[in-house]
């Protein structure tokens, strides 16, 4: 029999979170162009505080609303990680 071989190619993403200033965060994310991820950024006490954004290769500022501890879950293909970032 004849074998075909099959690539799979899984696309990498790196996706960095820093302060930018007092009230913004700076996401940026680095790796496949095409890939989009989906960032929920709530802060702990305030559910109603959540929001959602699309981030595509490159960076992108996320409006912080003060102090207080965030989650932050970074959904990019079939993988989902929660990051918790205090802000004081």
């Amino acid at each position: 029999p004849e074998y075909k071989r099959k690539i799979i190619k899984t696309p990498v993403q790196r996706i960095g979170i820093f302060r930018e200033s007092a009230d913004k965060l700076l996401v940026s994310m680095e790796g496949n162009k095409s890939a989009t991820a989906m960032i929920e950024l709530t802060i702990k006490g305030s559910p109603a505080a959540k929001q959602q954004h699309e981030l595509k290769n490159g960076t992108s500022l996320l409006p912080l609303s003060g102090p207080g501890i965030y989650a932050l879950k970074v959904k990019c293909a079939d993988q989902m990680e929660e990051v918790f970032i205090e802000v004081q």
